[in-house]
């Protein structure tokens, strides 16, 4: 399945709180810590959510930072198998970093595994005191280690921190609103917890400190991208989605599976997007009475031709909350305040879907009412293979350009809206409310539609001119892509060290 940028960020995060207790629990005389800590917190979150259009496609290792605010910021990921002997036969290298103008990290990978060839992109922006031009890089062919090192220069440290800007909170992905929007609460409550400018863990305490540290990290786990609903939240018309059954949770238990909880288990489209994002065909729900419950995505069953334990045809516990002609399961938690009458107590019914194309035998639809196949005849659909592009509609940018020595940013732009270029941004517009055109290809993107009311936009790491950009091929999702080409000076490629380890 991969790791996903702001699971990523969320563990950087986590690792912040962990750290500050450590180093403070034995201490007297202490720093006030939560001003420490939102610097450090408010850092990541500019690095890795500044250019968030920028982060496409799952990576195989987790990415973590560490600045310590003075000397250096090392960006590290554990990624094995790239082989970099093999790049001489390939125009595209299996690893690449490069510096863009200005101060954004480009760190891009493509890797092959049988006859999958997946690809993904990391972007970083740099706090001000970052020396782009002296970032050093190696890569362990023997452990998969990637080290990224960014030194800082002392006459610009002062002058942080910066704040970013987040180009509106309505269009960050939800994941990232929610940790931008947490983080500061976060360090507040820790301050009041405290009693005010007392300081962090300081002996003298209004709490005790196993409460304090049990409501940080409540809080922190609530704010968990896993908890967080996805950027689209509708099926497209063309998916085929069916139900395989409704199955127990032991049935489950041996399954390797990613779990998502809060409003994701009620969301019918909420579930079928995280899937798709993480390149896997099932996904199952239980939901408790009031919209919340438990969800999962997983590659497959342990035994491919389980028999759910309630069958196929008779439902699985309740309607999903965004789709009532769709089963969302049942969990029965009285216990904890979450009851759903559609199970006994203490009960979950998980109702499991597959996505697919139905191949020979067309499958019933999800809640229709059907009769068994004759003479056990199975119903099965075809699982479309892994892709490397976000499944998700939104809009997103790659940096292009390697092998041919001409660099560009490729803008993929949704389906029904049309692209402006304007300086460091793609300003996005409704295709419907520009001059009557339905897709990009009837509004070229030099067309002046800045009078209009942007829905969106994509903050780029470098300007670009709207003679510069044309339309390109079309995307998955039916809109198009937007080719930028950019200046030889605004990107710089920095070579990777090799290094032998076994």
């Amino acid at each position: 399945m991969g790791h996903n940028p702001w699971e990523d960020l969320h563990k950087n995060m986590e690792r912040v709180f962990q750290q500050q207790v450590a180093g403070g629990a034995g201490s007297q005389a202490l720093v006030p810590r939560p001003m420490q800590m939102q610097m450090q917190l408010g850092g990541l979150l500019d690095m890795f959510g500044d250019h968030h259009a920028g982060h496409v496609g799952l990576a195989q290792g987790s990415f973590q930072v560490h600045d310590d605010h003075e000397t250096q910021i090392v960006i590290s990921a554990v990624l094995p198998g790239y082989e970099f002997g093999a790049a001489s036969a390939s125009s595209e290298k299996p690893l690449s970093v490069r510096a863009i103008r200005g101060r954004s990290l480009v760190i891009s990978g493509r890797h092959r595994q049988g006859p999958l060839i997946s690809s993904w992109q990391r972007v970083f922006s740099l706090p001000k005191g970052a020396d782009v031009n002296h970032v050093s890089v190696t890569y362990s062919s023997g452990t998969g280690n990637l080290t990224v090192t960014v030194p800082r220069t002392n006459e610009t440290v002062a002058e942080e921190p910066e704040g970013s800007d987040t180009g509106g909170m309505d269009m960050l992905p939800p994941a990232l609103q929610a940790l931008r929007t947490g983080v500061p609460l976060l360090v507040g409550n820790m301050g009041a917890l405290q009693g005010g400018p007392q300081g962090f863990l300081r002996a003298r305490r209004p709490v005790g400190i196993e409460d304090v540290l049990n409501q940080v990290f409540g809080q922190l786990d609530q704010m968990h991208p896993r908890n967080q609903l996805p950027v689209a939240r509708q099926v497209p018309e063309d998916a085929v989605v069916n139900l395989v059954g409704c199955f127990a949770e032991s049935q489950l238990e041996q399954v390797k599976l990613k779990y998502y909880g809060d409003e994701n288990a009620a969301n019918f489209a909420a579930m079928y997007w995280h899937a798709e994002n993480d390149h896997v065909p099932y996904f199952a729900m239980a939901r408790h009475g009031v919209p919340l419950g438990h969800a999962f995505t997983a590659a497959g069953f342990l035994h491919e031709k389980e028999v759910p334990q309630w069958g196929v045809y008779d439902g699985c516990g309740s309607p999903c909350q965004d789709d009532d002609e769709r089963w969302c399961g049942c969990a029965n938690e009285a216990s904890r305040g979450f009851a759903n009458p559609s199970c006994v107590d203490g009960e979950k019914r998980f109702a499991v879907y597959k996505i697919g194309a139905a191949s020979t035998t067309e499958a019933p639809a999800a809640n229709a009412t059907a009769a068994e196949p004759a003479n056990g005849e199975e119903v099965t659909t075809s699982v479309p293979s892994a892709s490397a592009a976000p499944a998700a509609p939104g809009p997103y940018w790659k940096l292009t350009g390697e092998a041919e020595g001409d660099p560009s940013i490729e803008v993929v732009v949704p389906k029904g809206t049309v692209a402006s270029a304007s300086g460091s941004e793609v300003l996005l517009f409704n295709a419907t409310a520009t001059e009557g055109a339905s897709s990009l290809s009837e509004q070229p993107p030099g067309t002046d539609v800045q009078e209009k009311t942007p829905i969106g936009k994509v903050k780029l790491p470098v300007d670009v001119s709207k003679e510069s950009c044309k339309l390109g091929e079309t995307a998955k999702d039916g809109g198009q892509v937007l080719k930028c080409k950019l200046e030889q000076e605004d990107v710089r490629e920095v070579p990777i060290k090799v290094i032998d380890e076994l």
